[in-house]
């Protein structure tokens, strides 16, 4: 068993029964499952833009107790600034989100399973499957 971060995409993929997602089942089977804090703000946030109802919500809270989340923490605020500063230096400022995600797969020293592979193979040491 092999412990991965899913970017918020992944999750998105399975929440809409996506044919995308059939991709990734096996990054996602068998595995244990680390999503960013981040990564919930964001799919909260689609609640709010797709206007869900409350059963809506609460399924996807039901859905979302499977993953271990990972928190905010001094260490991930560092390791975030780390990430933000590299990529402006390189010329390809990142996302406020996806370096949220990016520090916590570097922080954790854990794969990042993304979509949008484009967005994170430019960090130094972050692993990425795609």
């Amino acid at each position: 068993m092999e412990t991965v971060l899913l970017d918020t995409c992944i999750i998105s993929f399975f929440l809409k029964t996506d044919e995308r997602a059939k991709h990734y089942e096996p990054y996602v089977d068998n595995n244990r499952l680390v999503v960013s804090f981040m990564t919930i703000a964001e799919l909260y946030r689609w609640t709010i833009t797709k206007k869900w109802g409350l059963k809506r919500k609460l399924d996807l809270e039901k859905y979302l107790s499977k993953f271990i989340v990972y928190p905010f923490t001094d260490h991930l605020c560092y390791k975030w600034a780390e990430v933000v500063e590299e990529m402006k230096d390189k010329g390809n400022p990142i996302s406020c989100a996806d370096a949220w995600i990016a520090a916590t797969a570097l922080l954790l020293d854990i794969p990042i399973v993304t979509h949008n592979k484009k967005d994170f193979c430019e960090i130094n040491h972050l692993k990425v499957i795609s």
